[in-house]
């Protein structure tokens, strides 16, 4: 049984003046390190942006946020998804190429 699944917008924070009041749009996640979501591990002069998406990768598969796989299927209760990256890559990639394959295995989506 197929079903449909709708990626989520992803949308960059700093469209948004927040602090002047501008809200994100209704039904948004944040993934950003104010929230669950958050990649710990940040881009520095020694860690590239790929580096920090590797790291975030497996200690979201394998370390302590490890935590956040019980709660992968909310991400399809979004809308947008917004974070600071995106149009650059993001960790989201790691939170949604983990969530289809859940979906695979659950035989809800052909691979």
């Amino acid at each position: 049984m197929d079903i449909l699944v709708k990626t989520p917008e992803l949308i960059n924070i700093r469209h948004f003046n927040t602090h002047a009041g501008h809200k994100l749009p209704s039904n948004t996640l944040k993934i950003d390190r104010s929230t669950k979501w958050g990649n710990p591990f940040v881009i520095t002069p020694e860690q590239s942006r790929e580096d920090v998406i590797e790291k975030h990768k497996e200690w979201f598969l394998n370390g302590d946020g490890s935590y956040l796989q019980k709660d992968i299927m909310e991400l399809l209760d979004y809308d947008f998804v917004a974070c600071w990256c995106t149009p650059f890559r993001c960790h989201w990639e790691n939170y949604w190429d983990y969530l289809l394959e859940e979906l695979q295995e659950m035989d809800m989506i052909d691979e």
